[in-house]
């Protein structure tokens, strides 16, 4: 290894080997880093040709950080394997800022210049992928995170022994991100036991969080207190944007399976990181923070998510502003705005906050069919009703002409058609349809199930 790179190279691997080392040596995870921090000061000439940049210091300045890896990055002579990463980091910065849309396509500048460079370093390539996998799940782009895995999985299967528990790893926060939690628990389980045997990245502490949270949510109590005693066994000092993440998913998941409040932590771990401008970080706090009622902290979650930008952002804006006003029609809509544009946790959560609504008003007809709608969408997700904000109640059998009714509806016949051959009006058919699409919670007859099928 010869040429411009050798001293970022040399030291980015030696900066692994001693991770490696400390974490055999001690029997822990040394603290987590976001993969290579090692870029050249701007301001002095760096000492062996390298200098060290901490992104995410607490006590550091992420204004001083943007400014030194702009350097870096508008510079002329810095060579593509450090002008890239630092590209890549920058993204991640914004992101995590919740500055998304320019966090993505810097990213996937930088992901398009690596190709191109085809700096074929694994060392680069994994510490890239990882910070790309993480751009596009904050951005809420599942699927181009999930074809990256793949293909690098495809592509290196050699490096997997290495590689394999943070691709698991990022496979898992995606799923986390999109609500898919038993999914998310295996992806994380088994990041967790694939790190055992190698944790470059120190991403330990982030796995078990997650996975914690995830398995709460599954209703896997054996599996969340599992997973919750192996990250209270690690030691902290993870880089501040997964640091609060980590602290977070920890919180709801020990909330959660000790049956006790948990909000007043998270809004504490919300406003540090409003403190440290992660808007984007803060806003994914506060929706773990929301609970049925709370009008301050749907108010907050109204302010911090319009300080970030992309298409789910905007949802959750309307989701917040909703619930801040206990507007259950306008929560309904955003829940179904929400499933139609792929962000099923919003649809729970829309439905969810919208149930609650409902059950604070006197006219409990639209209460069945949201009802209906919460507990699908539970079902869909994998996920527990314990962590739902109302108690769930089975949604009433149909009577047996509804059955009837709903049968004949299935099969194609009209209204007109099945008033004929039960010898009733029109009208009264549509009340049972009514009370047939409330009960289902469905909205038109292309919905219905069949006589012999489960609802969805």
């Amino acid at each position: 290894m010869h040429g411009p790179d050798e001293p970022y190279l040399s030291a980015l691997l030696a900066a692994r080997l001693k991770a490696v080392a400390a974490e055999r040596g001690s029997g822990h995870a040394p603290p987590l880093n976001l993969g290579p921090a090692l870029l050249p000061e701007p301001a002095q000439p760096p000492r062996d040709g390298v200098g060290d940049i901490n992104v995410f210091d607490p006590n550091g300045s992420l204004t001083e950080v943007e400014g030194r890896l702009r350097v870096v990055i508008e510079g002329t002579g810095a060579p593509a394997t450090i002008r890239i990463p630092a590209s890549s980091l920058l993204a991640l910065i914004w992101s995590a800022q919740g500055r998304v849309l320019a966090g993505r396509a810097l990213d996937q500048q930088a992901w398009q210049d690596a190709k191109c460079h085809e700096l074929g370093l694994p060392l680069i390539d994994e510490d890239l992928l990882m910070r790309h996998c993480l751009v596009l799940t904050l951005a809420g782009e599942w699927d181009p995170a999930a074809a990256a895995i793949d293909d690098y999985a495809r592509a290196y299967p050699p490096r997997l022994i290495r590689s394999g528990g943070m691709l698991q790893a990022m496979r898992g926060f995606s799923m986390i991100r999109q609500g898919r939690m038993p999914e998310a628990l295996a992806a994380m389980s088994l990041a967790a036991e694939e790190l055992k045997v190698a944790d470059p990245w120190q991403l330990r502490c982030f796995v078990y969080s997650v996975a914690s949270y995830a398995a709460a949510a599954a209703g896997d109590r054996d599996a969340g207190h599992e997973h919750l005693a192996a990250f209270r066994r690690l030691p902290g000092g993870e880089p501040l944007v997964l640091r609060l993440l980590v602290e977070a998913y920890s919180t709801v998941a020990a909330g959660t399976l000790a049956r006790r409040d948990s909000q007043s932590t998270l809004t504490a771990l919300a406003e540090l990181a409003r403190g440290q401008g992660l808007r984007g970080i803060e806003t994914e706090i506060r929706r773990l923070a929301l609970v049925p009622g709370d009008i301050p902290g749907a108010a907050a979650l109204a302010i911090c998510s319009r300080a970030v930008d992309g298409p789910e952002s905007a949802l959750v804006h309307d989701f917040a502003r909703a619930v801040a006003g206990s507007d259950a029609t306008g929560l309904m809509r955003t829940g179904d705005a929400a499933l139609a544009a792929g962000y099923l946790r919003l649809a729970l959560e829309s439905a969810q906050q919208a149930e609650w609504c409902l059950t604070q008003e006197a006219d409990h007809r639209r209460l069945p069919a949201v009802r209906a709608q919460v507990q699908q969408r539970l079902a869909a997700l994998g996920m527990s009703p314990q962590l739902g904000f109302v108690d769930p109640e089975p949604a009433p059998a149909l009577t047996a002409r509804e059955s009837e009714i709903r049968g004949l509806v299935s099969g194609g016949a009209s209204n007109a058609e099945i008033a004929a051959l039960l010898r009733v009006s029109e009208r009264s058919i549509e009340r049972h349809l009514y009370r047939i699409f409330a009960r289902l919670g469905v909205s038109r007859p292309l919905d219905l199930p069949g006589p012999g099928s489960v609802p969805r």
